[in-house]
C-alpha cells in the first residue's frame, strides 16, 4: 500500500486537513519521519496523550507538505520563524507553499495554500460556560466585541460560549497568517462582528491588512476558522490520513 499523490492547493483553494490526533506514538515513527529536534520535542512531553497528539501532528503536517514537494517525509526543510511558527526552511521547495497548524483536544488541523495562512481549532468541552469565560474574553476581546457578546448572553444565553469561540477562533487565525501568533494581543485584531454566534465574522483588520475569515469545519464539537488575505477562494477539507492506493492498479 501507498499514499496517494498529494496534489499542491491552486491558488484559489485552501486544503484544510482534519487530523485525529489521539493514535498512539510508535518509536518507528519518531525515528523515521521527525526530526532530531521533534523527536526530542516528542519524548519529552511528561502525558503520552500529549506526545502522540505532537507526533500525530507533525507526521501528518510532514506527509502532507512531503507529497506537495515530492519529497520524503523526513527530508522536508521545516524551521520556525522568530515567534516559533513552523515555516518552510529556504531551500529548492515550492516558495509559493504556505502552511498553518492547529489542534485542541484530540484533534489536529493542517491549512495549506498558496497565499499566507492562518487557521485556529478550539474544542468545546462539556461544561463550558460563558460565566467562566467572561473574564478571559475581557483580555481577548475589544470593547464593541464584548458588547456584542454581552447581548449574545442576553438573547441567547446558550450561543454565547460559541460566540466569543468564534471570535478567539477568527482573531488567532488572523495572528498565525501574520505568523506572529500570542506575541501579538488579540485586541489587536479587530474583527468584524457577526449577527449571531452561527455565523463565520467575515473579515478582519490585522496589522496593516485585512484578512477574509472562513469556517475551517471540525465538527459539532469543535470551532475551527482559517485566514486568509484572499477575498475569493474555496476552502476543500480534508481528512487524513488520505485514502490509500494500491501499489499495483
Amino acid at each position: 500500500m501507498r499514499l496517494p499523490d498529494l496534489a499542491a492547493p491552486s491558488h484559489d483553494d485552501i486544503h484544510v486537513w482534519h487530523v485525529a490526533a489521539d493514535a498512539p506514538a510508535d518509536s518507528a515513527t519518531l525515528s523515521a519521519v521527525l526530526s532530531a529536534d521533534e523527536h526530542a520535542r516528542a519524548t519529552a512531553f511528561r502525558q503520552a496523550a500529549d506526545r502522540n497528539r505532537f507526533t500525530a501532528a507533525r507526521t501528518a503536517l510532514r506527509t502532507l507538505l512531503g507529497g506537495c514537494l515530492g519529497l520524503p517525509p523526513a527530508a522536508v526543510p521545516l524551521a520556525a520563524n522568530a515567534f516559533g511558527k513552523p515555516v518552510l526552511a529556504t531551500g529548492p521547495q515550492d516558495p509559493s507553499l504556505h502552511f498553518n497548524v492547529s489542534h485542541s483536544g484530540a484533534r489536529a488541523v493542517i491549512a495549506l495554500s498558496r497565499a499566507p495562512v492562518g487557521i485556529d481549532i478550539e474544542a468545546l468541552r462539556a461544561g463550558m460556560a460563558w460565566a467562566d469565560w467572561r473574564d478571559s474574553a475581557a483580555v481577548a476581546c475589544a470593547p464593541d466585541e464584548m458588547h456584542w457578546l454581552a447581548g449574545l448572553a442576553q438573547r441567547q444565553p446558550e450561543h454565547a460560549m460559541l460566540g466569543f469561540l468564534r471570535l478567539w477562533t477568527a482573531k488567532e487565525a488572523c495572528s498565525k497568517a501574520l505568523g506572529t501568533g500570542l506575541s501579538a494581543s488579540p485586541q489587536a485584531v479587530r474583527v468584524a462582528l457577526p449577527g449571531s454566534a452561527e455565523c463565520v465574522p467575515p473579515l478582519a483588520r490585522a496589522g496593516a491588512g485585512v484578512w477574509y475569515l472562513h469556517d475551517a469545519g471540525g465538527g459539532p464539537r469543535y470551532v475551527a476558522c482559517v485566514a486568509t488575505p484572499l477575498a475569493a477562494v474555496r476552502v476543500v477539507q480534508r481528512q487524513y490520513p488520505p485514502r490509500c492506493a494500491s501499489a499495483n492498479p
